[in-house]
């Protein structure tokens, strides 16, 4: 147990140390009121998100930013919708504009720090270039998947050696830029999966046009077990969603709008995964969904057929209960309508 004066020591000998630093400066065409900057820091086996200062985003886009800082730390800023990590020592003033459209691509840092910081933003974009052109190379050529995990490691090889390059100017970061490496062969293997998974999915869209409907069955409202089948005869949208799931809440206006509209001649069927029973209830009721179904976790496997490994997804079956696409447009896309 520490005493009174070993804590008051304590305390001085941070305040002795922590400075007052910052992050102002000013976004373009905002998207949030706010902006903010954290670090995470380690308590036990986890990673806790710290704040360390929040502030408003004026109508002109301007932002200030002051926060207490120790010592040199890797720091995350958001904008409230996008995020850029910074690396910060104790009494900087950073300054910063992006325009928010271009977030990455328009990110330029001013003020102290500001060349390191730089550096690692063009590092990022790189990174993201990187790996956009592997993705590409992949779907545009077909590319076998050794030739895709030749250019992926030649990708990483190159992140390195950048890596590097950065270590050596700025070796107030080689203890971040060495985690960073370390991160680079994992993310090398989790990038091959990435691309390999995209197109073995790309495939199977373009096999089951055409093709009859594997049947999926759900429990509804009532308890009863209702089966896709049992719409035949009219064009049927499936929307797989969950109610902790906030791209699939943010389309329910929309989806609503459209069972509004095309109600009488279209099928639309929410289908929970993923969930909680009571929670879909509950939710269900409130949205007033006219079909509702919800699967639990023991009968998730009659999904495998279509890949639906990931949510909000939503798919369109003709009247004959033929597959028009397993991954159709959001309810909010006005392309959505096309298929019907």
């Amino acid at each position: 147990m520490r005493t009174l004066p070993t804590m008051l020591f304590a305390a001085l000998a941070f305040a002795a140390t922590a400075q007052n630093t910052s992050i102002s400066g000013t976004i373009l065409s905002p998207t949030a009121d706010s902006a903010s900057v954290w670090r995470m820091r380690t308590e036990g086996r986890q990673q806790v998100q710290e704040i360390l200062a929040t502030g408003p985003i004026g109508k002109d886009g301007r932002f200030s930013l002051r926060f207490a800082l120790d010592s040199a730390r890797a720091l995350v800023f958001s904008d409230g919708n996008e995020i850029t990590h910074v690396y910060m020592l104790p009494g900087e003033s950073l300054g910063l504009t992006l325009h928010t459209a271009y977030f990455d691509e328009t990110l330029r840092f001013t003020g102290d720090g500001a060349a390191r910081n730089n550096m690692l933003a063009s590092l990022a974009v790189a990174d993201e270039i990187g790996m956009l052109s592997n993705s590409l190379y992949a779907h545009a050529q077909q590319a076998d998947p050794a030739a895709i995990g030749h250019r992926v490691d030649e990708h990483m090889k190159q992140m390195d050696g950048m890596l590097d390059d950065l270590s050596r100017s700025f070796p107030e970061m080689s203890g971040l830029l060495a985690d960073r490496k370390k991160q680079n062969a994992s993310m090398a293997e989790w990038s091959k999966r990435s691309i390999l998974g995209e197109l073995q999915f790309a495939a199977l869209r373009r096999e089951s046009v055409g093709k009859p409907l594997k049947d999926i069955a759900g429990v509804n409202l009532a308890g009863d077990t209702v089966r896709l089948s049992q719409f035949k005869g009219k064009t049927t949208v499936v929307d797989f969603w969950a109610t902790w799931c906030g791209p699939c809440q943010m389309e329910m206006p929309s989806w609503a709008e459209l069972e509004k509209q095309y109600g009488g001649q279209v099928n639309f069927v929410s289908i929970s995964v993923w969930d909680d029973h009571t929670r879909w209830k509950a939710r269900t009721a409130e949205l007033g969904h006219k079909h509702s179904l919800f699967i639990d976790k023991e009968h998730l496997g009659q999904l495998d057929p279509y890949a639906i490994n990931s949510i909000p997804r939503y798919m369109v079956i003709d009247k004959d209960l033929k597959i028009i696409t397993i991954d159709a447009p959001r309810p909010s896309s006005p392309d959505l309508v096309k298929l019907f």
